[in-house]
């Protein structure tokens, strides 16, 4: 394999931070304060810089990509800096806080290449992890790709390096060294003892998950955790937590000599100022990042409702919390309130979407009766079910604010480690019994749960049972209904609070034409207003007389 050229990657990152410093570049306090730490660092009796292995590492990421000056800063501190007293790696723990689109996923497949087989480690087990199985595959397949694209090459690594490229991992046999993939399942992690660990997308890591790694990565004296992520959505996360004792590292008001720290964000929340963009993107200026695209989006988050937190915390790298949601929740707050008996007695239709659960997430039903009052204006009553087993409750960072909704009736709590489905239907059969034109809509990869059999058990119609698949096209109409109703002021609900919770951590993720409900982390709750959107895909289509009366002969 021929020689890669050379260049002097430490004196680059010593530029970047200099330039930072003096305002030739911009950037945020938080980058702001990691360059002046690290040229504190240079001076620190404790530490030193380790020129060739910084730069060894910077060559074999360049042969992948091309290492722009913020990321030789990263991989400069990461892997130059050494204990004096041990000779190992000063950091352990790295946590890289950044825009989407940056390429940190790149960076991390070709960091990950190189921990495994390029570190000197026997024995390297080099894992990645994310909240989604697709996320935890994505880094890994990244970095077989970059290997598969050398091959054949000058520069074909795999070869160079007797790295096999197999299904599921990546091995090097004369170290007996592997990088893969790994579940995102904390119970099996228990035992595991990596030399390194690559977490995408922090913001989404459970709190135990998160606990069980951490305690894995220090079972090897030169071990590493890598996390990169953007900003998030849900405040009580673990890793807005994390998040916000990176900043206090950084401030000096945490002194963590494990921990490096990277923060790229926008200073303020405002999404017209290009300057905010550059702060919280470094691959911007580089073309990284389509400008043009990036000012559309930028535009389209302006306009759109619910787009404005998303940009805010993928491209602007801010935790928008709830109130930056799909639905202003004081909106939905403020809304009309409505009865059951009410819409008994004037006789209006009734659609029941159901949003069934796994084992620790809430059981969302909604009841949704509706009427159209004028042509093209239909109004909506809505009134909610929580359901949550005692294990969801307990394992919930918000374990004490679930109780006390449980306690003013707008939660039930299951005692056991699941829901029994019997106790969630049984009382939707009863009011079928007295609404029996009633539809019930559920989407039908929950049939497991065995909904459609309890609902015919208890005489249900198989019409009046109905199993819609609930993709983003097939959510997107009742979406963008639910979207304008509460904004016309056509939906009234219960005012229940567990409800408006749950409203405002809906987030929506637009692909062109579609909309997909996003669901941010964990405990982050959004079934509740999912049923809605489920039976909205009913209620919002099913023929409506004016003056026919109640139950009309139309309603299919």
């Amino acid at each position: 394999m021929s020689a890669p050229r050379r260049r002097n990657w430490v004196r680059l990152a010593e530029r970047y931070a200099q330039d930072v410093v003096d305002g030739t570049v911009p950037a945020c306090p938080e980058v702001l304060q990691a360059c002046r730490r690290f040229q504190r660092d240079l001076t620190n009796p404790e530490f030193r810089l380790d020129r060739d292995a910084a730069s060894r590492a910077c060559t074999f990421v360049n042969l992948f990509l091309e290492v722009l000056p913020w990321e030789a800063f990263l991989i400069v501190n990461v892997f130059g800096f050494r204990r004096r007293d041990t000779g190992h790696r000063r950091f352990t723990f790295v946590n890289v806080w950044i825009g989407k689109g940056n390429g940190k996923s790149a960076l991390a497949a070709a960091l990950g290449l190189y921990l495994a087989f390029m570190d000197g480690e026997q024995d390297a087990e080099v894992l990645t992890y994310a909240f989604s199985r697709e996320n935890t595959r994505h880094v890994w397949e990244t970095a077989k790709q970059m290997l598969r694209r050398k091959q054949g090459t000058e520069l074909d690594v795999a070869k160079e390096y007797e790295i096999e490229l197999n299904a599921v991992t990546l091995y090097q046999a004369r170290t007996n060294s592997v990088f893969k993939a790994n579940s995102s399942n904390p119970d099996a992690q228990h035992g595991s003892r990596p030399s390194a660990l690559i977490i995408d997308e922090l913001h989404t890591v459970r709190d135990e998950l998160w606990d069980t790694l951490k305690g894995a990565i220090v079972k090897r004296a030169n071990s590493l955790m890598l996390t990169l992520s953007t900003g998030g959505f849900d405040i009580s996360s673990k890793g807005f937590k994390v998040y916000e004792y990176d900043r206090n590292i950084l401030a000096g008001v945490e002194q963590d000599d494990d921990t490096f720290v990277l923060i790229y964000t926008a200073p303020t929340d405002d999404i017209s100022d290009e300057a905010n963009w550059r702060k919280a993107n470094p691959s911007l200026e580089a073309g990284i990042i389509d400008i043009r695209k990036f000012r559309a989006t930028a535009r389209q988050a302006l306009s759109v409702p619910g787009q404005r937190g998303q940009f805010l915390a993928l491209h602007m790298n801010r935790w928008t919390g709830a109130a930056e949601g799909f639905i202003d929740v004081a909106r939905w707050d403020a809304l009309p309130r409505t009865t059951v008996q009410d819409c008994i007695d004037r006789g209006l239709p009734c659609v029941v979407g159901m949003d069934p659960a796994d084992t620790n997430d809430i059981f969302g039903v909604a009841i949704v009766f509706f009427e159209e009052p004028a042509p093209m204006q239909r109004r909506y009553h809505v009134f909610f079910q929580n359901h949550l087993s005692e294990s969801g409750v307990q394992r919930h960072p918000r374990s004490s604010l679930l109780r006390d909704w449980a306690a003013a009736g707008h939660l039930t709590i299951h005692p056991g480690h699941s829901l029994r489905i019997e106790e969630v239907v049984h009382p939707l059969v009863d009011l079928w019994r007295t609404l029996p034109q009633a539809e019930f809509i559920w989407d039908p990869k929950f049939a497991k749960a065995g909904v459609d059999s309890l609902l015919r058990m208890e005489g249900v119609p198989e019409e009046q049972s109905v199993q819609q698949p609930m993709t983003p096209a097939e959510m997107t109409v009742p979406l963008r209904e639910m979207g304008a109703a509460v904004n016309e002021g056509r939906l009234l609900h219960d005012g229940n609070p567990c409800v408006s919770w749950q409203v405002g951590n809906l987030l929506v993720e637009s692909r062109g034409a579609i909309l997909k409900p996003v669901k941010q982390s964990d405990t982050a709750k959004i079934d509740a207003p999912m049923a809605l959107v489920t039976a909205l895909k009913r209620a919002s289509v099913i023929p409506v007389g004016h003056d026919d009366g109640p139950f009309l002969a139309t309603w299919a």
